[in-house]
């Protein structure tokens, strides 16, 4: 192994030094000023804060090599994959047949309204028309459609 530390490391260590230099600097002086029940204090204010500075460039530097590193098959497979979304067209077709027989009172006589007495009829079902709304223009609501969907589809 290397004593030489690598590249990387090698401005970190310099970076604690410059920062330990620096805070020395500025504790000596209050360390000669202040009186002698405080200079312990002054000391491990000062040895505290180099401490934290130099922990905090040893972190960084950490974090810097570990974003650096080739992501590994497991950091890959947590990330989602954006997938395309598939809707079935018939279930559009319906959305729409719905959406539009709210609207026009007419729509939903001509379409929905066949196709729901169709398949009451395959279950032996008869079906009353739900009440008109106001304006008489409109079709009926989307409770009113939901519970003859229902009943269709909870035989009695």
């Amino acid at each position: 192994m290397s004593s030489i530390p690598e590249q990387p490391w090698r401005a970190t260590v310099v970076a604690c030094l410059a920062w330990g230099a620096a805070v020395t600097a500025v504790a000596y002086p209050i360390y000669v000023f202040v009186g002698d029940a405080y200079q312990e204090v002054v000391v491990r204010l000062a040895a505290a804060a180099i401490l934290g500075i130099v922990m905090l460039q040893i972190r960084s530097r950490l974090a810097r090599g570990l974003e650096e590193e080739p992501r590994s098959r497991f950091d890959l497979a947590r990330e989602p994959t954006s997938r395309e979304v598939k809707v079935d067209p018939h279930l559009l077709e319906l959305f729409g047949e719905v959406r539009n027989s709210v609207k026009s009172r007419r729509y939903f006589e001509h379409v929905l309204w066949p196709r729901l007495l169709a398949l009451a009829r395959r279950q032996a079902l008869t079906l009353r028309p739900p009440a008109l709304r106001w304006p008489t223009t409109r079709g009926p609501s989307l409770i009113s459609i939901a519970k003859l969907i229902s009943t269709i589809e909870h035989k009695p």
